[in-house]
């Protein structure tokens, strides 16, 4: 029995079969770097593979880390390097 799980359109972007194409190449390469210890795959997870897959109508772009103050970012929408100070005043962590 397949089932579809419907996923968020900023997820998918304007072109869902461009998004699933890139889901399942940076998948294989993964997969192929990580768990099959296979070390030819590795040359795909680089920034010049991605630029090359990469299209205009959903872009994408390679992450390898960021902070947790990035990711916050990222989160609310904003980009990974704008620094927001943290107005957070009660000790939750919670932010601005």
């Amino acid at each position: 029995d397949d089932k579809v799980i419907p996923l968020p359109p900023d997820l998918v972007g304007p072109n869902p079969i461009l998004a699933q194409t890139y889901l399942q190449t940076i998948s294989v390469a993964f997969l192929g770097t990580y768990v099959a210890k296979q070390p030819q795959y590795r040359a795909y997870l680089g920034a010049a593979y991605v630029q090359l897959l990469s299209q205009p109508s959903l872009s994408i772009d390679l992450v390898r880390s960021l902070t947790p103050d990035q990711l916050t970012n990222v989160e609310r929408g904003r980009p990974a390097g704008v620094i927001v100070p943290n107005t957070d005043t009660s000790g939750t962590g919670t932010g601005g």
